[in-house]
């Protein structure tokens, strides 16, 4: 964690990492992005802009320097997001002369995953800015709850995968007069012609043909617990592959035998 006051001594001394990264103010100011999006998709963070990787403090008044306001545009011209960032410019003297150095302090995003604006996503790990991949992003949008499982769309699914009579054992139960398509589509089980993975757990006539893993395995076992290696205990084993409902009546029926 950072220190509640962000000395001088401590902005140029201390070791790069989760928290704190340093940049020198005569780079292109639109390659801070990634270090601002991985500090946000992280716990946040401190972008130093002005002081050199080995901590020497350079500032804002080389030749070679871009302007404060350049970098201070970034979070709004290269990143994509709800990004919320402050900042501070500090005075600083240097070699006799007055200078500034620049502090961005990047709060962490707790519900989006922040992009920059090529849409590529960064997640800050140690003193690293890591580029993540469509399988590391997807992981970062459901632990942050932008992404929700059971609303995901099977390109592959359409009303033709539905198991109809259980759909109509469910039609009945609910007493409406809706088709079966306005039905699953009130639910949010059925978008743009297309089951959600939802509607494919609850009414699919073959669930694991989108979803491999969807699936239950009931076990029996002689004795009061279950054993591994050379004592194990199973003398049964089910696997079911229906739809939730049918799995459920199932195993209901398996355990009262």
């Amino acid at each position: 964690m950072l220190p509640k006051i962000l000395t001088l001594e401590y902005l140029s001394n201390e070791k790069e990492g989760q928290y704190l990264d340093r940049k020198s103010a005569r780079i292109k100011p639109s390659d801070i992005a990634r270090h601002t999006v991985a500090f946000a998709n992280a716990n946040g963070g401190v972008l130093a802009i002005g002081i050199e990787d080995n901590g020497e403090i350079t500032g804002f008044n080389n030749k070679d320097s871009k302007s404060i306001n350049d970098f201070l545009n970034v979070p709004f011209s290269s990143c994509k997001g709800r990004l919320k960032v402050e900042h501070e410019i500090r005075k600083v003297t240097i070699d006799s002369k007055q200078d500034s150095i620049l502090l961005l302090f990047i709060e962490p995003s707790e519900d989006a995953v922040i992009k920059t604006s090529d849409d590529k996503v960064y997640l800050r790990v140690g003193d690293k800015s890591k580029l993540l991949n469509h399988e590391q992003v997807t992981q970062l949008e459901y632990d942050k709850g932008e992404r929700i499982f059971e609303d995901i769309i099977v390109e592959d699914s359409s009303i033709d995968d539905v198991d109809l009579q259980l759909l109509q054992q469910y039609k009945e139960k609910l007493g409406t007069s809706l088709s079966y398509e306005e039905i699953l589509d009130a639910r949010g089980l059925l978008k743009k012609g297309h089951l959600t993975n939802a509607g494919i757990l609850l009414f699919a006539k073959h669930p694991t043909k989108f979803l491999p893993n969807a699936r239950l395995r009931l076990l029996k076992f002689d004795g009061t617990r279950f054993e591994t290696g050379q004592r194990l205990n199973i003398i049964k084993e089910i696997n079911y592959e229906d739809a939730i409902p049918k799995i459920i009546q199932k195993v209901k029926n398996a355990i009262t035998l």
